[in-house]
């Protein structure tokens, strides 16, 4: 957020205040600074206002430190992100206990998705079951039948308040498995108690936070928000 002083202004030739949109209607656009500002004159020095993604700090941010981390990765799994090598074959499981309600061709794709040994890329158009059915069932055999932990993400907050309700569609206890990274602003009130932020309220000291966070076994987040938290899932 920047003042638009002259019609040729930029981002760089202004104060920016970082901030998030909490709200928009057809009059006004609401915004929550990340810093608390005391000196209120700031804002009525100027009649117009720029507001813009931000995409100078966080977007070449995250790259450069994708792109480190990427270079430390050993060669087999560079080779294979950059589709060089192909992932490793595996004999399906055509034993595993499938759902219901998927069709045969659901259940097929299923078994040879949490056969996989190195990744599974499944592509679909909306409306197909990606989340709803296949991902939701995933969910549900890995937290019946292993002792895995789960990350799920999405690019979208909606695309995560999706990936929450179809957890929560398994069983109203999952609530209890799970907890959401991000902004109370930015999460569907349905799922807002879901937040890491919420659930570690109780937490009197360092201990506690970490039984808190160890007792879900599942996180959903979307990209931009779990960068530089790789802790939390270690």
């Amino acid at each position: 957020l920047y003042p638009l002083q002259k019609a040729d202004d930029n981002a760089l030739t202004n104060q920016i205040f970082k901030c998030s949109i909490i709200d928009v209607s057809k009059k006004d656009i609401t915004v929550r600074l990340r810093c608390k500002q005391f000196n209120d004159d700031l804002f009525t020095q100027d009649l117009y206002w720029n507001i813009e993604h931000d995409l100078m700090d966080s977007g070449f941010t995250s790259m450069y430190r994708s792109l480190f981390q990427f270079a430390q990765f050993p060669d087999f799994k560079k080779e294979m992100l950059l589709t060089i090598s192909p992932p490793k074959k595996v004999e399906v499981d055509e034993e595993m206990k499938t759902a219901s309600e998927m069709t045969e061709e659901q259940k097929r794709i299923f078994k040879k998705a949490l056969s996989a040994k190195d990744y599974f890329l499944l592509w679909g158009p909306p409306g197909s079951g990606k989340t709803s059915i296949m991902l939701k069932n995933m969910v549900a055999h890995l937290i019946n039948e292993t002792d895995e932990n789960i990350l799920l993400l999405a690019y979208t907050n909606r695309a995560v308040d999706e990936i929450c309700d179809a957890i929560e569609s398994v069983d109203k206890f999952m609530r209890n498995d799970y907890f959401r990274i991000g902004s109370r602003y930015s999460t569907n009130p349905r799922f807002q108690d879901q937040l890491l932020n919420k659930k570690i309220e109780v937490a009197k000291n360092r201990a506690e936070l970490k039984d808190i966070i160890e007792d879900h076994r599942i996180v959903v987040s979307t990209v931009a928000s779990i960068i530089g938290k790789q802790e939390i899932l270690q």
